[in-house]
């Protein structure tokens, strides 16, 4: 059994207890990231078109709100772009690992490797944290209905 690899990766900071890297890639792994390469910025794309598209129903929303005199477009023009501000974030981690994918496919340096996957644990570590956020939100707003469902029932048949 291979040594544990006491290196530490970030400045000290942090003892990896992971087996010992391997000292040479083999060609699979750039062939695999070159093949994952163009579905990652696919995705980081198609993350930027729906940044825009909010951004755009948030305008229209606003300008058919202040024609129409109407205060409720006013949540989909606040709404709207906090979403796309969400998207905007993981989009561009995911445009990031494609292209230090590209970089790292080209040139074959390890480091670029090393970049291409700091940028992946950007993008994973900003969907975890923004998911741990959602599910909080989401058992919050399931007690906050709870209370006030039992809250209605009590007042409508307790009486």
């Amino acid at each position: 059994m291979p040594e544990p690899f006491e290196g530490s990766l970030d400045a000290g900071a942090f003892t990896s207890t992971l087996q010992r890297p391997v000292e040479t890639l083999t060609p699979g792994v750039a062939r695999i990231l070159y093949r994952t390469q163009p579905w990652v910025r696919f995705l980081a794309i198609c993350g930027f078109v729906m940044v825009g598209l909010m951004l755009v129903v948030a305008i229209g929303a606003g300008l058919a709100g202040i024609a129409t005199q109407s205060a409720e477009t006013a949540v989909l023009v606040v709404t709207y772009p906090l979403f796309a501000l969400l998207y905007f974030f993981p989009s561009l981690y995911l445009l990031r690992y494609a292209s230090r994918i590209r970089d790292f496919v080209a040139h074959g340096q390890p480091q670029q490797l090393e970049f291409a996957l700091d940028a992946q644990r950007a993008f994973w570590k900003f969907t975890g944290i923004l998911t741990v956020v959602c599910l909080g939100i989401a058992a919050l707003a399931l007690m906050i209905g709870l209370v006030v469902g039992l809250a209605a029932g009590m007042a409508l048949f307790g009486s």
